[in-house]
This record gives C-alpha cells, structure tokens and sequence, in this order.
C-alpha cells in the first residue's frame, strides 16, 4: 500500500497533467496542504477524521500559522475527495 505522497506523485499526478487543465493547481494545493500533514501516511489508513481536522484547521488556523478561505479549504477537499474517487477505480 503506497502512502498518500507516493500515490499522488506516481499515479495520480501523471494522470491529471493528461486529463485536467488545472492540474497545476491541484498539485500546488497538495503540497502546500496536504502533503506536510498526511503524506507519509499509508493510502488505507487516513481517517475521514483526519480529512476533516485538515479542513477545520485550515478554516480556524488553529494548528497552521494562517486561515485560509472557505473556498481554498473546499477545493483542498474536492482534491482529497476526487483522488480517492480516482484510487477506487483503478
């Protein structure tokens, strides 16, 4: 089971370059919020809990040095949710 960092790199991001004109922003979001937090975890044992303190924490800056705005929060969300959508089906 890869953990989140080596799945988004090896698989999910050499797919987005060739389907999605945004990919660029979809990867800067990945480092600048996920990878730093959930990265080196294994795919299989990120919780839904640990998805959704990301997102309170990026919207109340209560564990990051900024807060960030809702959009930016959702739009990290929609990455998560979409690259999980994404693993399932292959």
């Amino acid at each position: 089971m890869p953990t989140l960092n080596e799945f988004f790199n090896e698989s999910y991001l050499p797919y987005i370059q060739q389907n999605k004109k945004s990919w660029k922003h979809d990867k800067q979001r990945y480092s600048d919020y996920v990878s730093k937090r959930l990265g080196n975890k294994l795919y299989d044992e990120v919780t839904a809990i640990e998805v959704q303190r990301l997102q309170m924490d990026m919207l109340l800056g209560e564990t990051l040095t900024k807060i960030y705005a809702p959009a930016t929060c959702n739009r990290t969300f929609a990455l998560l949710k979409t690259r999980g959508q994404q693993a399932i089906s292959w």
